[in-house]
């Protein structure tokens, strides 16, 4: 029997389509674990333009007081925190208000973090009457 008349692969063929096969599966699980942070990334900012929006939401509809805070936990969640900033605005009547909201997970390590500006308008002081004018 000489060398051409064996069918099969060598052993050094096997060992080269294996390490290529193990190389291949390599990449795949680095691409499947950056598609699942990604995911998760997209996942935590999509919440927090939520809750931020929401919390401008209430601040013009009067449910929370229109004043400057610092890191207050959202609703009691010790993961997402928010600030809010006031700036006054070349009008008088009207106040720049800056919403952000960020999620930490368990090691302090920031997920997301989002921050939403919006001119709000605030009516000059009342008079002695009540009436705004």
């Amino acid at each position: 029997m000489t060398r051409r008349d064996r069918r099969g692969l060598t052993l050094l063929e096997v060992v080269i389509a294996t390490a290529i096969l193990a190389g291949s599966f390599a990449v795949l699980g680095s691409l499947l674990e950056s598609a699942r942070v990604a995911s998760t990334r997209a996942r935590y900012e999509l919440e927090a333009v939520t809750r931020a929006e929401s919390l401008i939401d209430e601040l013009v509809a009067g449910v929370l007081p229109l004043e400057a805070v610092d890191r207050v936990a959202y609703d009691g969640e010790p993961q997402w925190s928010y600030e809010v900033g006031l700036a006054e605005t070349e009008f008088e009547t009207l106040t720049l208000v800056v919403v952000r909201v960020w999620h930490a997970d368990a090691r302090g390590t920031v997920d997301a973090d989002v921050s939403l500006a919006r001119q709000l308008f605030v009516p000059p002081e009342s008079s002695e009457s009540g009436l705004v004018f």
